[in-house]
Formats: C-alpha cells, structure tokens, sequence
C-alpha cells in the first residue's frame, strides 16, 4: 500500500485515491511511528506536490479511528493534504449520512456512496450496486484532478482548500440523522 503511493508520487501522480483500513489495534497518535506519516512526509520533504483522498471508513465510528491516513492528527502539518471523504445516500429525495459511514472531525467533505455502480469481480453481472466511503471517495478524488488540471500552479494544501471551501459555499447540508452518532 505505502510503496503504491511512492511510486505513485514519484511517477507524477498529484491525486491519490487511498481506501485502506482495517479493523483492530487502533494507536491515532503514534507519530513519527506511524508509517504513514513517515512514508507521506519524506514525499513532501521531497518537494512533490500531491493531495492523499482518503475514504473515512464504514464503521458508523468517528474516523479518527480507522486505520492508515486517519491516524495523521487533526493538527499535523500533513493534514492539509489530506482529504478525508464519508458517504452520503439518497432517502426519499434527501441527502443524508449513509448509514455505516464514519463521522467526526477529521472528515473534510462528504460524497455520494450508496448505491454506486460499480464493476464488480465476483458477479456475473458486469456492474453491481456498492456503497460505503470506498465509493464516495473517487468523486472527490476526480474533482481534484479538475481543480489541479484548471489551475496547475496551485499547491497541494491550496486544492484541498478550494474543494472544501466550495463544499462549504454550496450551502448544502447534510443531515445525520442516525441515532448513535454525536451531534
């Protein structure tokens, strides 16, 4: 997973679609130990230019809980290039939380993911319905790509800024209404 994503910003890539977690030991602050930060921040040290979309995870739990990027602290100077995407659903015409996505603060924009079509591998049809944040993720992932393709002299932090201050803008709100989750 990590050497994906060198290779990935070594080749040019300045978009990386990242949906790993896992469930298990959870250590959120570990710092320089956490591999992540280790292998995200020699790529910065090495003056690329890129923005990590990273899927929150679908565990109905805060994300800051899910395994890989989430475990880069809310104030570390890496999460400005970090765009952590949960899920949303379409009940009855309204936009809500989809029901397993994770919540909380490290959370910078929510995306369609229920009910996506999707190519499917174990199916003997060509394309299946799938949700979760795996599914939200992309679309955040293709609307950096269009924001950097428009705008190449933009740095990284500066791409996750327009995406989610323009998400701010829209002046759409995204109900949760699920029971467990805080308010």
């Amino acid at each position: 997973q990590l050497s994906g994503l060198k290779w990935n910003v070594e080749n040019g890539v300045q978009v990386v679609n990242v949906s790993i977690g896992a469930r298990g030991l959870r250590f959120p602050q570990l710092g320089h130990f956490n591999p992540f930060i280790r292998k995200t921040q020699r790529l910065v040290d090495e003056n690329y230019e890129f923005v990590i979309v990273h899927s929150a995870g679908n565990s109905a739990a805060d994300a800051r809980n899910n395994q890989s990027f989430s475990h880069i602290g809310e104030n570390h100077p890496l999460r400005e290039r970090i765009i952590t995407v949960g899920a949303t659903m379409n009940l009855n015409n309204q936009i809500e939380m989809w029901s397993s996505s994770n919540y909380g603060t490290i959370i910078d924009v929510v995306a369609p993911g229920h009910k996506i079509k999707s190519a499917s591998s174990v199916s003997k049809d060509l394309y299946v319905n799938k949700n979760g944040t795996s599914m939200a993720a992309p679309h955040v992932a293709g609307l950096a790509a269009l924001v950097w393709s428009e705008n190449p002299g933009l740095r990284s932090a500066q791409v996750k800024e327009v995406i989610t201050e323009s998400a701010k803008e829209s002046g759409t709100k995204v109900e949760d209404t699920r029971e467990k989750t805080p308010k």
